[in-house]
């Protein structure tokens, strides 16, 4: 509360005037008085002032050294020497505050249940210089924390009584109020002090307080204040103790002590003292850090809650704009420690739940003004907590991203600069962090034209051009054009989101178009409840029923084509993307393929030692290498180059930095590799018309992919299986692209040698595309797997068979799938002459006029293959390659002929062996 909320908006003076305030009548917060009554009753007894009957009548275990120091104090507290009595009271607390156990408090409290001797005190020294140190001693004995224990329920219930009596007390009262308007710190804060001890001891003394005290006094906002100069208002810097002179902090603990209370028939009421609250948070952020922490804790803790019952207007009353800006300043303080965390607590929560007043809902109107006001104001690119707040806001309302978006603070124009890989990154974090759910419940019920244009500011906001965005994405600095894509890929990811939700309320609506097409509609006769007819009205109802589902699956149709095209318009054209994976791929290649030259050179000479040669010209031979030490300074920075490459990658990409794989020399290149590939799959997926069929995605998958990273092979295959039409979940050869077995065997490759799980069910799926796609198997679709079954290091369904080591599989794979796959590419060339033969061969058996056999035409050039292999007598395929080839067609055949044998395929067998 500040003096923005005090002066502020019309629409906050509405809330509080016509929603939160009271009547002012005492039941508004009535708690029981009585509350201690179930305690044990004191039994009576005649009190007697230990000063004048001294230690005989202390008839308690205690110590002798502290009932003589005790009598001692109270006596000096009933001097008329200022000194010595102020030294009395002063020593009091030092004996109270020492024992945090409470048993000196106790032991006096049961000789003195009333404190007569305080209260003669009290007595002698009213309107006397010295008031203050009695007041003090007061607010220590009523706020120990010994004193509050319901353990020790006849020490609290005297306390309490005591504590009862200052307030009904008129001219103590009197005292306390002439104590505040002193104008002398030290007065004041023993006053407010007091007052805070009191409140604390319980909600009913709290409420006769509330109830009671004057909140309009003129020196109370003047008790709020720091009375030095200010210092940067960013909180946390200034150290415990450097207010002296102050009341501020004693201010502070009279305001929160209502809220630790916490008792919610008060908290409405007493939180309406705009003069005691906005005292408070007015000046927080000139405040040392445990204040603020006390202050923020038990907002959070007893106001911030369901518990506390506190409307949402009044809550927002509560965080001014100023008070929020205080608390940004504060959480964005590097040194304020403890008090930078709870202040950025505090504003997640004020600021983005909908019941703390700010953060509108479906319900409440909340002040979006408020909030962008402050956003606009976070240092969002410099410090982690703004950002966060920022990301957090954005996150809870579409219409606040594109209202910041509209503005937004910070130059996309790409250089290779910091300032400018923080804004990219900054801008493509807030279109991740969009939440689009709400948007089409508004969109169900309303016109939606501005609501989608909110949305279309979030997945394209204005500054975003595509001629910005082709500019980076085409920037001769490699991490500019990661900045870049990185902001397409947060765009075109969101627009997938949304494309994914408008498709499912379309299916669901016409599931239920055609649930209610296949309803027959009934009218029942009046008075005769249990007979029904179709009438003329029936198929009248049904057409307008049926007609207002179409309409309804029609205006999402159009939304959905509009938002396609509007995006398709802002973003990249496909075409420049693809150039970028035709120079990637390219580089990768280069890469690969050096990097095999380099291996090569690296391979030590097959030398034959020297007889006589010594063990240094021997380590020369053989190790090829001579390494100065020269060259470590160049590769010292050619590492601390990398470093930074890798923290900005991190930074544009969200990665973690600690990840080994961060560290590889070619990571750069990789995840740009890599999430390019996810960029083109998204594109695939909600606008697959942009590439026109033109573009076969298969060839820019590697000869090896294998050589590529685990992420680039997990988008290389997604992106592939989004290509074949296979990405809904489930098998679909309908949408397989022709041709695609010409690239099976580097599929087959990841597939039985990937380590990643994941990519072998990609690589599966694909291979059994690809083998698919031959028309060999559009009968009997099952019986590709058992072409895959006994390859060499297949894995199915989580099983593996045992007996071979890694290496003899590869080797033995290696033979097997360039036969297999060289098989499945004649058939796909040759379908229809084996599809012949098939059919020449049926027709040699009456028997099977008319048969239409299950088996595949692959059989027929497997087994050709297999025989003409093993009958050739070439030196260039070996013995062992043509078992390990007849081995796996045996096994193939025997395992298809299981599965499904029939007299014409055993008829088939005979007539080749």
């Amino acid at each position: 509360m500040d003096s923005t909320a005090d002066v502020g908006g019309e629409d906050e003076h509405e809330i509080v005037q016509e929603d939160l305030y009271l009547d002012d009548d005492d039941e508004q917060f009535d708690v029981d008085l009585n509350e201690d009554n179930e305690m044990e009753e004191a039994e009576p007894k005649r009190e007697q002032n230990l000063v004048k009957v001294g230690m005989e009548a202390w008839n308690q275990s205690f110590g002798a050294t502290c009932k003589v120091r005790l009598i001692h104090i109270l006596k000096n507290l009933h001097t008329a020497e200022i000194k010595i009595y102020s030294d009395a009271s002063r020593e009091f607390i030092e004996l109270l505050d020492g024992d945090p156990e409470g048993e000196v408090l106790r032991e006096y409290v049961q000789q003195s249940p009333r404190l007569v001797e305080l209260a003669e005190a009290w007595r002698l020294h009213r309107e006397k210089p010295g008031m203050a140190y009695i007041l003090s001693l007061f607010a220590t004995v009523l706020g120990h924390p010994g004193g509050k224990l319901r353990r020790h329920g006849l020490v609290k219930k005297s306390l309490d009584g005591v504590a009862r009596m200052i307030l009904e007390d008129k001219e103590k009262m009197g005292d306390v109020y002439l104590e505040l308007n002193s104008g002398e710190f030290r007065r004041q804060n023993a006053a407010l002090d007091l007052l805070a001890a009191i409140v604390r001891r319980g909600g009913g003394l709290a409420s006769e307080i509330a109830k009671s005290f004057d909140f309009k006094m003129a020196v109370l906002p003047q008790l709020s204040g720091v009375r030095k100069k200010r210092g940067g208002r960013d909180g946390g810097n200034r150290k415990k103790g450097t207010d002296f002179g102050s009341t501020r902090r004693s201010f502070v603990g009279f305001a929160m002590s209502f809220l630790e209370v916490g008792n919610p028939r008060m908290l409405r009421w007493i939180l309406q003292q705009r003069e005691l609250y906005s005292g408070v948070l007015r000046g927080i952020g000139d405040d040392d850090t445990d204040t603020i922490v006390y202050i923020l804790s038990t907002l959070r803790n007893n106001v911030l809650v369901d518990e506390s019952l506190v409307p949402p207007g009044l809550r927002s009353v509560l965080f001014g704009s100023a008070t929020l800006e205080q608390l940004s300043l504060i959480s964005g303080n590097l040194d304020a420690g403890e008090a930078a965390d709870i202040a950025h607590e505090v504003l997640i929560m004020v600021c983005t739940d909908p019941k703390n007043g700010l953060m509108p809902s479906s319900n409440l109107r909340g002040n979006q003004k408020r909030l962008l006001d402050l956003m606009k104001k976070l240092k969002a690119t410099e410090v982690v907590h703004h950002k966060n707040l920022l990301l957090a806001i954005v996150s809870k309302s579409l219409s606040l991203c594109s209202a910041y978006m509209n503005e937004f603070p910070y130059s996309i124009e790409p250089r290779p600069s910091s300032s400018w890989f923080s804004a990219i990154s900054l801008a493509a974090d807030m279109i991740s962090s969009v939440n689009c759910d709400g948007i089409f419940q508004n969109l169900l019920s309303t016109s939606h034209d501005l609501q989608v244009q909110v949305l279309l500011k979030c997945i394209v906001p204005n500054m975003c051009t595509r001629a910005v965005i082709n500019r980076g994405l085409l920037h001769s600095d490699d991490l500019v054009k990661h900045g870049a894509l990185r902001l397409v890929f947060e765009s075109v990811n969101l627009l997938c989101d949304v494309i994914e939700v408008i498709n499912d309320i379309v299916s669901n609506a016409r599931v239920k178009s055609e649930h209610d097409n296949s309803t027959k509609v009934t009218v029942k006769i009046d008075g005769f409840p249990g007979l029904s007819c179709s009438t003329s009205a029936d198929a009248s109802i049904v057409h307008e029923v049926l007609h207002g589902d179409k309409m309804h699956v029609d205006r999402w149709i159009t939304l959905r084509e509009y938002i396609q095209d509007v995006v398709r318009g802002a973003i990249p054209d496909p075409q420049v993307l693809l150039k970028l994976l035709s120079s990637a791929s390219q580089k990768h290649q280069n890469y690969s393929q050096s990097k095999q030259k380099k291996h090569a050179q690296l391979e030590p000479p097959r030398k034959k030692r020297r007889r006589g040669a010594t063990d240094e010209d021997a380590d020369i031979i053989i190790g090829g290498i001579d390494v100065e030490l020269s060259r470590d300074e160049p590769e010292e920075q050619e590492m601390d180059l990398a470093n930074d490459h890798t923290t900005i990658l991190c930074e544009i990409w969200g990665l973690n930095k600690q990840d080994p794989k961060i560290k590889d020399a070619k990571v750069v290149g990789d995840v740009f590799h890599s999430k390019l590939l996810d960029v083109l799959r998204f594109y695939l997926r909600v606008m697959a018309s942009s590439f026109d069929g033109s573009f076969d995605f298969f060839k820019v998958m590697p000869p090896n992919p294998l050589d590529l990273s685990m992420d680039e092979q997990q988008s290389l295959l997604s992106l592939l299986v989004e290509y074949s039409g296979q990405s809904d979940g489930y098998w679909c050869p309908e949408k397989v692209p022709e041709s695609m077995y010409k690239y099976l065997q580097p599929l087959i490759d990841i597939m039985l040698h990937s380590q990643v799980k994941s990519i072998r069910d990609k690589a599966y799926i694909l291979v059994k595309a690809a083998v698919a796609s031959s028309g060999a198997f559009d009968q009997n679709i099952a019986e590709i797997d058992a072409w895959l079954a006994f390859l060499p290091c297949y894995k199915a369904k989580g099983c593996e068979r045992e007996g071979l080591g890694v290496e003899a599989s590869n080797r033995l794979s290696h033979i097997v799938i360039p036969f297999l796959c060289d098989a499945i590419s004649v058939v796909g060339n040759n379908l229809y002459k084996y599809q012949e033969h098939i059919r020449k061969l049926i027709s040699k058996f009456n028997q099977f006029e008319g048969y239409s056999p299950s088996f595949s035409p692959l059989i027929v050039c497997v087994l050709q293959k297999c025989l003409r292999l093993l009958d050739s007598e070439s030196a260039s395929v070996k013995l062992h390659e043509k078992s390990t080839i007849s081995l796996y067609v045996c096994n193939t055949v025997y395992l298809i002929m299981q599965s499904q044998a029939t007299d014409v395929f055993v008829a088939y067998l005979e007539e080749y062996f």
